[in-house]
């Protein structure tokens, strides 16, 4: 399955507003099914952006979110802006031809330090 980072924003921000009941949960994005979401979730999980919980069974792999990391609550916050989020990726695009994770985290955490000089 390919990696969607435009998923792994979705559910971040859907992490971040659930976190709050403090409970884990199976996280919903409109237009993605189970496997797309449980894949993404265990991503965010390796990343060490989310905490989440393996629940697989013969059914096939599924994960339980829980809650932001540090690192989840540094990175969403750098990508909250939807303008912030398409330029950055736009940028990246444009000038490097791709976008990965670190490369796009990087580029986040660096524009609001060219906008302060």
């Amino acid at each position: 399955m390919k990696r969607d980072l435009d998923l792994v924003r979705k559910l971040l921000l859907a992490v971040e507003q659930e976190e709050l009941k403090n409970e884990l949960f199976f996280p919903v994005v409109e237009a993605y099914d189970v496997a797309t979401i449980s894949y993404h979730t265990d991503l965010l999980q390796q990343a060490g952006l989310i905490k989440a919980l393996d629940v697989s069974d013969a059914g096939g792999p599924r994960w339980m979110a829980g809650h932001l990391t540090w690192k989840g609550q540094e990175f969403l916050d750098a990508c909250r802006d939807q303008k912030t989020w398409d330029g950055a990726k736009e940028k990246l695009r444009r000038e490097v031809g791709f976008v990965t994770y670190e490369l796009l985290r990087y580029v986040l955490e660096e524009l609001p330090k060219t906008r302060l000089k």
